[in-house]
């Protein structure tokens, strides 16, 4: 009886699996998918959407073709808009979002015009530590000497880790770090520190090894840490932010700030998109992380590529928005 049992069950989740694939096929040819980037062109977020367009094709039932779409704003969060509040919630429309994104919910009293937990986890790319950094002629090259010396820190805008990470440092290391917005993207930034407009800026630190290897190798960019449970095996001797603070609830709130590292950078899609492409998608992704195709790419483009699942992202995704009041406010005060 209980075997009887099992092989219909079995057949149930075949039917099922079969039935959805149907669907996804059905739904995906022909189609145009789009990818949106958060940030401007030429960042590490628009080059991972641009090799996953190339590539998830291929794996995906239906191989619909894919363009990418860059939408540059408020840290992310104009993207993000977009992808809760005005595109089709079918399918068709997928993002590579800065994940800090993720905190909004926590730090935002406003609330933002977007619940991040409501979107669909599709798969990591790789997780990314973050970075605080400052250019070798700056008047200050140590967290020291930031303590006694303004340092003007360049951001996209509230919500991004160029600008949570000086925020945070100033609050529980007592730094002097000056914020400054209107950047459209690191790239400018970066031209900025050249012009000695800024000392310095937040990111990751792929964001670094990909965009400016000769600027590591040159020594004309000095780490002063990294955001991450565990140091990055590409810069191992920078200080993690953890170790540097005291108290076990600054660790705590050091912690949450480092939930965009687990997430790193990953690829969601819309709320409510239906199970069986919502399944499809990620069964694609998984598959085209495994492709030798694009695995070559990825490394050309040096491109870290280290997988997380679906089910990974949407753990650490609750964590991240689960805080206690208590915790919570801390966390806002560090961002004032």
């Amino acid at each position: 009886m209980l075997l009887r049992i099992a092989a219909a069950v079995a057949a149930v989740c075949a039917w099922a699996a079969a039935a959805g694939a149907q669907d996804a096929a059905s739904f995906y040819k022909g189609k145009q998918i789009t990818v949106l980037v958060g940030t401007g062109p030429g960042t590490t977020y628009d080059i991972y959407a641009r090799t996953l367009a190339e590539h998830l094709g291929r794996h995906l039932p239906g191989a619909p073709n894919f363009i990418v779409q860059t939408i540059p704003g408020a840290g992310g969060a104009k993207a993000a808009q977009m992808l809760y509040n005005t595109v089709a919630k079918d399918g068709s429309y997928l993002a590579v979002l800065q994940p800090n994104l993720v905190l909004s919910a926590v730090l935002d009293e406003q609330k933002p015009l977007f619940d991040y937990a409501k979107f669909g986890q599709v798969g990591g790319f790789s997780p990314v530590n973050g970075m605080l950094s400052v250019y070798s002629t700056a008047p200050a090259t140590t967290l020291e000497g930031a303590k006694s010396v303004e340092l003007f820190m360049g951001t996209t805008g509230p919500g991004s880790e160029t600008y949570q990470a000086p925020k945070l440092a100033n609050a529980l290391l007592g730094t002097k770090f000056k914020v400054l917005s209107g950047y459209k993207d690191v790239g400018e930034m970066e031209l900025a520190m050249e012009r000695g407009e800024l000392h310095g800026r937040g990111g990751s630190v792929l964001s670094w090894t990909s965009r400016k290897p000769d600027w590591i190798s040159g020594n004309k960019i000095v780490f002063l840490f990294q955001m991450g449970p565990k140091a990055d095996p590409a810069i191992p001797n920078v200080p993690l932010l953890q170790d540097l603070v005291k108290s076990e609830e600054d660790k705590k709130i050091v912690s949450f700030f480092n939930a965009p590292t687990a997430l790193g950078r990953g690829v969601i899609t819309t709320p409510d998109v239906p199970a069986a492409r919502l399944a499809a998608l990620r069964a694609a992704f998984i598959a085209m992380t495994k492709d030798a195709k694009f695995l070559a790419d990825a490394k050309t483009r040096m491109l870290d590529i280290d997988p997380l699942s679906a089910e990974v992202l949407e753990k650490t995704v609750a964590e991240a928005t689960s805080l206690t009041p208590a915790l919570a406010a801390k966390a806002r005060d560090t961002q004032k």
